[in-house]
């Protein structure tokens, strides 16, 4: 059992049309108590109740109305985690699936009972991995999911694809270089990616057809976390490159 007390703070671009028309500032808290059960070397599972209040403004931009929910929600998550690595994961699987109930509509156009699901299966061969990422989401808010930015449609803003669901799937292709650098300790590798997605639903959603990117990228596993530079261009879109601390979503 563990009470938890959480706070956040997000300013964001919303898009239309691919154009950023307004940013948006939202505060979010909520107080919960989960309850769970670890099962060793495979997963866990919980169930989590709370209070949640969400206050959402617009700081510039068009004159929307300020808009502020209190309501309180009951949910569960299912999570299945074997990789062997956090970034790059040669063996293992993940999975996990969420489930919540607001008493309240988050968004006046949306559903209360937000669900999704993620999933990465790596396959290995020698020094090259195949990893899979597949997730499906359907948040209840009206840009509750935003694709873009470095293997997330690469190449495209954050954001400038949104709705209240989305699909999403990657490729990622990698090779392990490191006898290439002599010395050095750390795990290196050079790979590419190839991305689909969409989102659709809500008021402020972007283009909902189906979006392709792809990109080039050399990624180290560091002392510090995973490091990318990453190159890339969502078809029909823009292009970017970028310099990256993290794991991919």
């Amino acid at each position: 059992m563990l009470p938890r007390v959480w706070s956040q703070h997000e300013e964001q671009e919303v898009f239309i049309d691919r154009a950023a028309v307004f940013t948006l500032e939202s505060r979010t808290s909520a107080a919960e108590l989960q309850v769970g059960q670890s099962f060793l070397g495979f997963g866990t599972a919980r169930i989590t109740a709370g209070h949640l209040r969400a206050d959402n403004r617009v700081r510039i931009g068009l004159p929307f109305p300020r808009s502020h929910v209190e309501t309180s929600f009951l949910g569960g998550e299912f999570r299945i985690d074997t990789l062997d690595s956090v970034a790059f994961p040669r063996h293992g699987f993940f999975f996990v699936g969420q489930y919540i109930h607001y008493d309240a509509q988050l968004s006046a156009t949306e559903h209360k009972d937000p669900r999704s699901f993620d999933s990465v299966l790596p396959l290995s061969f020698e020094r090259y991995s195949i990893i899979l990422t597949l997730r499906r989401s359907d948040t209840g808010l009206d840009i509750g999911e935003r694709l873009g930015g470095p293997f997330n449609l690469t190449g495209t803003r954050l954001g400038e694809i949104a709705g209240a669901r989305s699909t999403f799937g990657r490729v990622f292709i990698v090779r392990n270089i490191s006898d290439a650098f002599g010395d050095i300790v750390m795990p290196i590798y050079l790979g590419t990616s190839l991305e689909v997605g969409y989102a659709r639903g809500g008021n402020f959603a972007g283009p909902s057809d189906w979006q392709r990117a792809f990109s080039v990228f050399l990624g180290a596993d560091s002392i510090v976390g995973p490091l990318y530079v990453v190159a890339g261009r969502t078809i029909g879109g823009g292009s970017a490159i970028y310099l990256m601390w993290g794991r991919p979503r």
